[in-house]
């Protein structure tokens, strides 16, 4: 088992700031909840947070008892732009949106992170906030995990 099974959020952050230009700030869990109101302030900006586990199931999933087992880490990069020009319909926002969120996909899917992890896989999100000229986009990706 990792020794702090959140590492992965460094690593994210770091791959973001490095491989994504554009983007003003990349923020963690720790400070979302400090920036979550004031988050636009800083746009384009992106969230790195952690959403939780998948257990497969299945016994091939599991050893030693349950001991070791496959986990699937969720993680979810909120990617959020905004833009007023054409704040009514958002066009402007996802115009400026649409780059940054290849750019953003290309550096994290697939990637692994270090010696001790698994590639990253994409996986579905949630639906985008929108919010007067606004737009909060989520990326979601899995990170394949052995505990033991």
């Amino acid at each position: 088992m990792l020794a702090n099974y959140l590492e992965a959020e460094p690593g994210l952050i770091a791959r973001i700031e490095s491989q994504v230009p554009g983007v003003r700030k990349v923020f963690g869990m720790a400070e979302l909840a400090s920036i979550r109101d004031r988050a636009v302030q800083f746009a384009p900006c992106a969230c790195v947070v952690y959403d939780g586990d998948t257990i497969p199931g299945g016994d091939g999933a599991r050893a030693g008892n349950g001991a070791a087992q496959v986990v699937l880490q969720r993680w979810v990069v909120w990617l959020i732009v905004r833009n007023v020009r054409d704040g009514a319909d958002g066009a402007a926002a996802r115009a400026e949106a649409g780059p940054l969120l290849s750019l953003l996909i290309a550096a994290l899917a697939g990637w692994t992170l270090s010696a001790s992890f698994r590639p990253l896989r994409r996986t579905t999100a949630p639906r985008p906030l929108f919010e007067q000229g606004a737009i909060h986009f989520p990326v979601a990706f899995e990170l394949p995990l052995i505990t033991a």
